[in-house]
């Protein structure tokens, strides 16, 4: 069983691969039956959210993906949790099971009783079933949000006065000016944005919703949010540059008769 997370980890001396990846190829020259355990982008993007980029590979990345992807095309199974881990490795095992076949014997007096755990397994599957549909209904609760009958008409800022006819223009207008005074040397501070609930910044465009390019950086802006959130996220960018609160404000708004979404 390997346990994959964000890191390649260290390296061999001799061969300039990590031990991880080494004993793997091993175990398969060897033909034994493997499986891995791999953490989704979901949790890497919320433990980044939480400690920082430290949990990602910064120094051997195309090693750490080529690995990976020789990882997944073998047995593999995701978890978005620690207690993921455990529903996972059950899973992988009954695909072990029927994918070789395995033999072995132990004493009776040696048999481990599986109930607690086969129960366990049950009340995790169900859980697991009961989040996905909260975050359906989340889903379908922003996307009825992102619907206003409020459009931007005018927002200021440093001083400047700025025409727009959306909310997220505003936003990726605020992102593009300052990209271009080069107040983004730091990818975390826009990173640091993103909370448990809600992904605003990523480095992949499929992790966010209608993804817009942040000028001058590699990050993308999801663009398929309320008005009210587009607003306090153009507040926490001004503040996250380090410029003050009064620098940022909004002029007028309109009404919007076609009630179309943002």
């Amino acid at each position: 069983m390997l346990l994959l997370g964000g890191r390649y980890g260290s390296l061999d001396p001799k061969t300039k691969l990590a031990y991880t990846k080494v004993e793997y190829r091993y175990a398969l020259d060897k033909k034994k039956p493997v499986f891995a355990v791999v953490m989704s982008n979901v949790f890497l993007d919320a433990k980044i959210a939480q400690v920082g980029r430290a949990v990602l590979e910064q120094d051997n990345v195309d090693k750490y993906r080529k690995f990976k992807k020789l990882v997944l095309s073998k047995i593999v199974k995701f978890f978005d949790s620690l207690d993921g881990i455990k529903l996972a490795i059950f899973q992988s095992m009954i695909d072990i099971d029927s994918r070789y076949n395995l033999e072995g014997w132990v004493r009776g007096s040696e048999v481990v009783d599986v109930k607690p755990l086969i129960s366990q397994i049950s009340t995790l599957t169900q859980e697991n079933a009961d989040l996905k549909k909260e975050i359906a209904n989340l889903r379908k609760s922003t996307v009825k949000q992102s619907k206003s009958k409020r459009t931007l008409k005018q927002f200021e800022l440093q001083g400047t006065i700025h025409t727009v006819e959306h909310w997220r223009d505003m936003l990726t207008k605020v992102l593009g000016i300052f990209a271009e005074q080069k107040r983004f040397k730091d990818p975390d501070v826009l990173l640091n944005l993103n909370n448990n609930r809600a992904t605003f910044f990523s480095f992949d465009e499929s992790k966010v919703s209608r993804p817009h390019k942040v000028p001058l950086t590699k990050l993308y802006l999801g663009t398929h949010h309320s008005p009210d959130t587009f607003q306090r996220l153009t507040r926490l960018v001004v503040e996250a540059v380090g410029l003050p609160e009064s620098s940022f404000k909004i002029i007028g708004e309109l009404p919007n008769p076609n009630a179309d979404s943002d």
